[in-house]
Parts: C-alpha cells; structure tokens; sequence
C-alpha cells in the first residue's frame, strides 16, 4: 500500500510540471537600475541577500526601487507606566519600473511582539535578533514575488 501511494505521488508531481519555490540554484537578477530609500542597513541587507545586480550598460532591463523602515513602538504598559511590550515592523515598499512607466509595487511587511526587557543593552540585541529575522522573512516573501512575477 506504501509503494502505491509513493509511486502515485511521484506520477502527479513529474506530470503536472511542479517546480520547487526555493531552489538552490537561484539565478541573480540584473535590473539596469537599484534605488534604495530609507534605512540604510535594511537596503543593504536585502539587496545581498535578494542575489540582486545592478547591470547600468543593459537597458533593456527593469529598474528596481527599494524603501524600507524598521519601527519598535511601544504597545503595553503596565500600572507603574513602564513599557511591557514592544512591536518591532519592518515594512519594505518594492517599485518595478521599465523606463519611466511603474509596472509592479507590493508593500512587504512583517511585524513582531515580544516582551520588554529591562536590561537595555540585551533589549538592543534582541531586537538586533528579531530586526534580521524579520529581514530574513521579508526576502523570502520578496525573493518568492519576483520568482512568480518573472514566470
């Protein structure tokens, strides 16, 4: 009964042309043009982890925009007025344009909430920790919506 499940599976996925999302052989994108606005680490970090390129000679190719910002704000406090939680959201606004014309905008965000912590230097790595693991998240979503709107 297992092989025929298994030999079943593996019929439907052959015939009916899946192709894996996050392949290990990403391809560099090239854009003629990359513009980055807003928090400098942010662009930074997402345009190296994206595999993104910056070809000015084809300009054929699409133009890239990139605005991001990373906010921490206060959402709970307790009764003596001290902050207990804190939502950190990045939001990542992404512009796809051939000449002057906009051909594609997404708006990536993603947000988080965790607990205040008092000693503020290990506050400052946590949300060092939590700021790259949304990062992280963002370029998946992003890495995924280029894949998809390149087919």
């Amino acid at each position: 009964m297992k092989k025929i499940l298994i030999f079943t599976l593996l019929l439907f996925f052959a015939g009916c042309g899946f192709k894996p999302v996050y392949k290990n052989d990403i391809k560099t994108k090239q854009f003629s043009l990359i513009s980055l606005e807003g928090d400098k680490f942010i662009n930074s970090k997402i345009v190296a982890l994206l595999q993104v390129k910056e070809n000015d000679l084809d300009k054929s190719l699409k133009k890239l925009k990139l605005n991001s910002s990373f906010t921490h704000k206060e959402i709970l406090k307790d009764k003596r007025g001290q902050t207990s939680l804190i939502r950190s959201s990045i939001i990542i606004e992404l512009f796809i344009y051939k000449d002057k014309n906009l051909l594609e905008s997404k708006k990536f965000i993603e947000s988080t909430t965790y607990s205040n912590i008092t000693i503020k230097s290990e506050l400052s790595d946590y949300q060092n920790r939590v700021r790259d693991n949304l990062l992280i998240k963002i370029v998946q979503n992003i890495n995924l919506y280029l894949n998809v709107s390149d087919s």
